[in-house]
C-alpha cells in the first residue's frame, strides 16, 4: 500500500503541452543526416569547405565514398592533390579468374586503382 493516500499535485491549471525530442536526433543548422540501407547508394552535391562524417551504426559493412568534379571527372581530383586509396597489383592480376568476362579495361582500372568486384584492398 502507498504511504500517501493521495498523490502530491501542484495546484492550478495544467502546464501547456510540450514536444520532447532526443538531443541526439536534433541537428544544428546546416547539418544533414542520411540513412542508407545496406547495398544502397546516396548521391550528394558537396562544395568546398563541406565536411562529411560517416557513422556505421550497425558495424561490419564497408562504405565507399567517391567524389567527382561537376563534369564527373575523378582523375582531375587526383591532379589537385586529393589522395586516393590504392590497391596492390596482385588484386588486378586475379580479376579475370574471379569475374570471368567483365568487359572492363584492366590496365585502366589498375592505373586508377578502381576495384570492381566488391573486394577490399589489403
Amino acid at each position: 500500500m502507498l504511504d500517501i493516500a493521495y498523490p502530491m499535485v501542484t495546484p492550478g491549471p495544467p502546464r501547456p503541452s510540450r514536444i520532447l525530442t532526443p538531443k541526439s536526433l536534433s541537428r544544428h543548422a546546416g547539418q544533414e543526416r542520411h540513412v542508407i540501407p545496406g547495398g544502397g547508394a546516396l548521391l550528394l552535391q558537396i562544395a568546398a569547405g563541406d565536411r562529411l562524417m560517416l557513422v556505421n551504426d550497425e558495424g561490419g559493412q564497408p562504405c565507399e565514398v567517391i567524389a567527382a568534379t561537376k563534369d564527373g571527372q575523378l582523375l582531375a581530383l587526383r591532379d589537385r592533390g586529393i589522395p586516393f586509396q590504392t590497391a596492390p597489383d596482385t588484386y588486378f592480376e586475379g580479376i579475370g579468374q574471379r569475374l570471368g568476362a567483365h568487359g572492363e579495361d584492366v590496365p585502366r582500372l589498375q592505373k586508377n586503382h578502381i576495384l570492381i568486384d566488391g573486394a577490399r584492398p589489403r
